[in-house]
């Protein structure tokens, strides 16, 4: 029985802390991430932020891979599906 209490609190922990993780730190987010961000949840391509933001794709590569990393996420469809999740939740995302 011990065993079984052990595991489900594991299993508690685990939840709450992928719910954690669920939630987008929008606040740690430099001012490019956030638009690059926008741009991405507009569908744009990284070509096509690239020439909005003025800079090169691999600038635009380097940013999604910090909020990749500051999210824990690893792909773009990742980064989208926790956005919403916040977003129902009530986080927003600004160019701020």
């Amino acid at each position: 029985m011990a065993d079984f209490i052990d595991f489900m609190k594991e299993e508690e922990e685990k939840e709450e802390k992928r719910e954690a993780a669920a939630i987008l730190p929008m606040q740690s987010f430099t001012r490019k991430e956030k638009i690059v961000v926008m741009y991405l949840l507009r569908a744009k391509s990284r070509k096509e932020i690239a020439k909005l933001m003025g800079v090169s794709v691999n600038t635009v590569k380097t940013h999604m891979r910090n909020v990749y990393k500051k999210t824990g996420v690893h792909r773009q469809r990742e980064l989208m599906s926790k956005y919403l999740f916040g977003y129902l939740r009530g986080d927003t995302v600004n160019g701020d």
